[in-house]
């Protein structure tokens, strides 16, 4: 699989969105942009240099749009990461088909205990795209990356390589990491249990 290392011009456009979704569909996150540009009506399509891809698939895409959940204006700070879960599970469901589920509601912000327990209580070979923020402050260093659970172990791994040093290979952790492939552990190695994580699971 090719990973994104921020070495060509497509690559450097991505974000962490796309790249959790190629890696959990077997791309790169250039071929998945491609895949969103393809997908949505051509006069709605967006320019190279716009950024979150997923926001504007799920408001551009009628499969993904037939989905959105519109928060209304109060809560203008979490639609972002709501449309993006909606929208990366619209497009990892029908790349692997499988189904897709949420686990957590932007709107109640869960922290990481609650999240971690919905994840370990799904099948073996589970595979999920993550949405994890700053302990202290919702959507504040937030990240998407890939878990898949084993039945035992969670294994979280980052594959925006290009926000890493060095850059070339996805970050693995048994944390749940912001960007850069930075676990969200205090000083003892733990969790930082006020961890905001959400999750989709595919399966």
């Amino acid at each position: 699989m090719h990973v994104n290392t921020g070495n060509s011009e497509e690559e450097k456009q991505t974000n962490c969105a796309l790249c959790t979704a190629a890696g959990l569909t077997g791309q790169s996150a250039g071929d998945v942009n491609a895949d969103l540009q393809a997908a949505v009506p051509a006069q709605h399509r967006w320019g190279p240099a716009e950024t979150d891809d997923f926001i504007r698939y799920v408001t551009r895409y009628p499969t993904a749009a037939a989905r959105r959940i519109a928060l209304g204006a109060q809560h203008q700070a979490v639609q972002p990461v709501a449309d993006q879960m909606v929208g990366l599970a619209v497009y990892v469901a029908g790349r692997t088909r499988t189904s897709a589920s949420f686990i957590g509601d932007p709107l109640a912000r869960p922290r990481w205990q609650a999240t971690r327990a919905q994840m370990q209580a799904r099948a073996a070979g589970t595979l999920f795209a993550v949405f994890t923020s700053d302990p202290d402050m919702f959507g504040i260093a937030a990240h998407w990356i890939a878990a898949r659970w084993d039945g035992t172990t969670l294994t979280f791994t980052d594959y925006q390589t290009d926000t890493q040093s060095p850059a070339g290979a996805p970050t693995a952790s048994p944390h749940p990491m912001g960007p850069g492939g930075e676990p969200y552990v205090d000083g003892s190695g733990n969790v930082k249990l006020t961890t905001y994580v959400l999750a989709v699971a595919f399966a």
